[in-house]
């Protein structure tokens, strides 16, 4: 019984003993874990990252980190802190910024990057370097980096070290599985619209810097674009449903091909959204802006100019285009338009007052003062005829030599224009420049949200109404309507359906494509669109379309500027209506005329009745 309690004794002993020892190893451990993430952390910037001047730490960060880095001769600390405006003047800091952040959860570690995504400073591309500071030894790294993948942090590294004490990094890439050696697959996100992969590798194995900074946009393996497009009115679409290319390669052909040539070249698949026409306002986006907005889509498949589109990201231009007016053609100038215009409206009122003149002249000059045998000899000087008027003074000779070398330079001129006038087709003045559509026989002007900023006159504003770019299918058989669109859209319509084109652009462009805020593809994209646009091989697609455009309109001005044809019964219609007018103005002359003799002759039968009666009553 007594070696029992011995052996019961000496147990409790050791049992404390142990109890002490793995308490104290514990605090021990607890210790060289932050000393160990530290080091690891600060190895990484004396080896990794000897070019980043500016870094940037929260204030709440652990403060073993920050007087370390403080230390650094070749780099500026700045601490940020979540309550700080973050004012910071960025011309003082051109480098890009590398930041650094001690989280203890993830909700902290949300706090923290949107404490930083609040400085000038902020940049998706930059490395972020999380120093774990909670005790559950690497734990924390799947949540950590989820909220990094969803934030567009893609350089995280999250340095922790776990249960058996070995330090690890941990980082992610957000679309595909590749990754070089050494980093290890550690946990895969099978979904087709967001997937990601997180990595691991222990900090002992080799140079911590080996394979840190690979360009996780350089595989993409068929990744999800999101991209949002508009189109016409006429159309039916679904909102939030996903279509597939067929829906551009139908809509828009053109750009078909252009999506087509990014797929190849970025390896990548597009889902399509449909959705109204946008705006970019600083208050409220709204349409295709509010999808970009909210993250919902990715790219805009919507040429922009870049000066619609200044709250959010632009790509590298696609190509430089041009602006121009279309409207429905208003026909030939008839005869008497041609008259008008080759005259002048001056001209014509000139005229007008000096043979008014001549009339009364004419009417003051005769003794009894027939009105209309003045208004015959005005008729009778103005085609050419001789007059009857008496010019027995030196001023009636003087009035009237004047009034005849008027008529010899107005009849040799009219003359001389009068087959051009009935045989040469003229077309009537179309719109060409922004201030013909002030005119108001056009109520309504369509035309994309990038048009707008070009408006300037109130009267024009109002008539504005935004429409989806390809908007000369509205114009169409509308003689009131013009369309305000880019070249590209314009040409096969305009050549279809006989619309006119303004000659000379109203506007040279430059158009982009809207993307979200913090996208990673979007120097991949820009990389694509310069080769393209530097090829111009865009501007190839338009090229033909539009020289045959142009060769069509100019055949046709040719065609009315030179060529003439026979006179048609149609040009002489205004001599009918002459005539007809004359012909019934002579009719219900004729007719009064025959009234008044009637009446005159009822008069003086009842005068000899009346001088009859009385004289019978006489006798």
């Amino acid at each position: 019984m007594e070696k029992f309690f011995k052996l019961l004794l000496i147990g409790l002993l050791l049992q404390w003993k142990l109890l002490l020892v793995n308490g104290w190893n514990t605090k021990k451990s607890n210790f060289d874990r932050a000393s160990v993430i530290n080091e690891m952390a600060m190895d990484m910037l004396k080896s990794c990252y000897m070019e980043f001047k500016t870094i940037i730490i929260h204030s709440d960060s652990d403060q073993t980190i920050i007087n370390s880095i403080g230390k650094l001769e070749t780099s500026t600390l700045m601490l940020i802190s979540n309550s700080s405006k973050n004012n910071i003047g960025v011309a003082q800091y051109l480098h890009m910024p590398l930041f650094i952040m001690t989280p203890k959860s993830r909700m902290e570690f949300h706090d923290i990057l949107m404490s930083f995504k609040s400085s000038p400073l902020w940049n998706i591309m930059a490395p972020f370097l999380i120093l774990d500071k909670s005790s559950r030894k690497c734990m924390n790294a799947p949540n950590i980096l989820k909220t990094a993948w969803e934030m567009n942090v893609v350089k995280s590294f999250f340095l922790c070290v776990n249960s058996k004490n070995v330090s690890m990094i941990y980082t992610y890439n957000p679309y595909t599985n590749r990754a070089p050696q050494p980093w290890k697959n550690v946990k895969t996100t099978k979904n087709r619209t967001d997937g990601w992969t997180m990595y691991s590798k222990l900090n002992g194995e080799g140079n911590i810097c080996d394979g840190l900074n690979f360009d996780r946009t350089e595989h993409l393996d068929g990744s999800i674009i999101r991209a949002v497009v508009t189109i016409s009115p006429e159309h039916e679409w679904i909102p939030d449903k996903d279509y597939d290319e067929n829906l551009m390669e139908k809509m828009y052909p053109v750009d078909f091909l252009v999506i087509q040539a990014m797929k190849s070249a970025l390896n990548v698949t597009f889902i399509f959204n449909v959705d109204e026409e946008g705006f970019d306002m600083k208050e409220k986006a709204t349409g295709f802006y509010k999808r970009l907005e909210n993250r919902s889509s990715d790219i805009a498949i919507c040429l922009r100019t870049h000066y619609t589109s200044r709250h959010f990201q632009m790509t590298y231009p696609v190509f430089y285009s041009q602006l121009h007016i279309v409207t429905n053609n208003r026909g030939f100038y008839t005869p008497l338009e041609k008259i008008k215009n080759y005259y002048g409206i001056v001209t014509l009122i000139s005229m007008c007052v000096i043979f008014s003149m001549t009339y009364i002249v004419i009417v003051l000059s005769g003794r009894r003062r027939r009105w209309a045998f003045a208004g015959f000899e005005v008729i009778r000087l103005i085609v050419n005829a001789s007059i009857h008027s008496r010019m027995n003074t030196l001023s009636r000779r003087i009035f009237f030599t004047m009034i005849f070398l008027y008529c010899l330079i107005f009849q040799a001129t009219f003359s001389g224009h009068l087959s051009a006038f009935l045989t040469k087709d003229e077309f009537r003045k179309n719109v060409e420049k922004l201030e013909d559509l002030k005119d108001p026989r056009y109520d309504v002007i369509y035309g994309s949200s990038s048009v707008l900023p070009l408006i300037d006159d109130p009267l024009l504003k109002k008539k504005f109404i935004v429409s989806h770019p390809n908007c000369a299918p509205l114009i169409i058989g509308n003689d009131s309507a013009a369309c305000i669109s880019d070249v590209a859209y314009l040409l096969t319509i305009v050549f279809d359906q006989k619309l006119h084109l303004s000659k000379e652009p109203i506007s040279n462009t430059v158009y982009i494509l809207p993307i979200r805020d913090d996208w990673l593809l979007r120097e991949r994209l820009d990389i694509f669109l310069m080769r393209l646009e530097q090829g111009e091989h865009i501007y190839q697609l338009f090229k033909g379309h539009l020289e045959k455009e142009r060769r069509r309109q100019n055949r046709i001005l040719a065609m009315s500027e030179v060529n003439a044809h026979p006179i048609r019964l149609w040009m002489l219609d205004f001599i009918f209506y002459v005539l007809i007018g004359g012909l019934i103005l002579a009719i219900v002359s004729f007719g009064c005329e025959w009234q008044i003799r009637r009446a005159g002759s009822l008069r003086r039968f009842r005068n000899v009745c009346v001088r009859r009666r009385v004289a019978n009553r006489r006798n």
